[in-house]
């Protein structure tokens, strides 16, 4: 969502004629978002697991574009839709690297990390690819960002599920 919301306000704000002020208004947004992340991270951990964490940061960057589609689409609510996924996306990876610090074998994770840091830079420029090969405007911007947040959510909560041991799978059934 990064890389797509990025290139899709760029073309959005040139297709526009928008003002300069408005690429550093976009700009603004989700570096407070990334700098929010940075301070709340660590609070969220004292009240929940980093799988919680990168759950939520996930659901809240579905429902914040969800709600900028709400509100009918326009550069403020583009504006806090960066917001957002600047909180989603460096909470979530702060989550992560968190989770690969606790989780990976100590001469495994410079490896884990690269793998993993390796992915996220291709997802990025592949959320990056879609406006460029297809000229969106913010409003289905906005609806591709809300679903593919709303899946990843999803498919990382089933993940979840099928990954646990088989004796807790038990113990929560019982």
């Amino acid at each position: 969502t990064v890389g797509l919301i990025t290139f899709l306000l760029a073309f959005e704000l040139r297709r526009d004629h928008a003002a300069t002020w408005w690429y550093g208004a976009v700009l603004v947004a989700s570096i407070a978002g990334s700098l929010l992340a940075t301070v709340t991270a660590p609070l969220l951990r004292r009240l929940l697991r980093e799988e919680n964490i990168l759950l939520a940061a996930l659901v809240l960057v579905a429902v914040s574009a969800a709600v900028a589609f709400a509100l009918g689409g326009g550069r403020a609510s583009d504006c806090l839709l960066t917001a957002a996924i600047g909180l989603g996306a460096g909470t979530g990876k702060l989550a992560f690297d968190s989770m690969v610090q606790r989780d990976v074998a100590e001469l495994a994770r410079g490896r884990a990390f690269a793998r993993f840091e390796t992915r996220f830079q291709l997802a990025w420029v592949v959320g990056g690819l879609v406006p460029v090969a297809i000229s969106l405007s913010d409003r289905p911007g906005e609806v591709v960002v809300a679903l593919a947040s709303t899946v990843a959510a999803v498919l990382y909560l089933v993940g979840r599920r099928e990954t646990r041991p088989a004796a807790v799978r038990q113990e929560a059934r019982s």
